[in-house]
């Protein structure tokens, strides 16, 4: 009880100097770590802002991951050449039928 009779006696100036001080140290632990993941034990994995995310940390790796490539480039200019599309992709939605419309009946 003397803690908060204390608290009480203080001016509302500085009652609420004490909150707001209170709410930024709060807060600003937030401002200062990310949320990276949520593991499959329900536990998060937080980083610093100021630390590479596990994306920039990806693209750091060389590009041969998992199949990922980096478009071929021009030699004369080194800008990327643009996808040729081959006989085995898909690039468009599947219907279930050349008679199927894209309207809903």
């Amino acid at each position: 009880m003397a803690v908060s009779e204390r608290l009480l006696r203080l001016s509302p100036a500085v009652q609420r100097i004490g909150l707001c001080v209170l709410i930024l140290l709060t807060w600003g632990y937030y401002d200062l770590v990310r949320w990276e993941e949520l593991t499959a034990g329900n536990t998060p994995r937080l980083a610093w802002r100021w630390s590479p995310t596990s994306e920039e940390v990806f693209l750091k790796q060389p590009h041969t991951i998992a199949g990922w490539v980096t478009p071929p480039r021009d030699p004369a200019t080194g800008a990327a050449k643009p996808w040729q599309l081959l006989a085995t992709d898909w690039p468009e939605f599947s219907r279930c039928g050349a008679e199927q419309s894209s309207s809903w009946r």
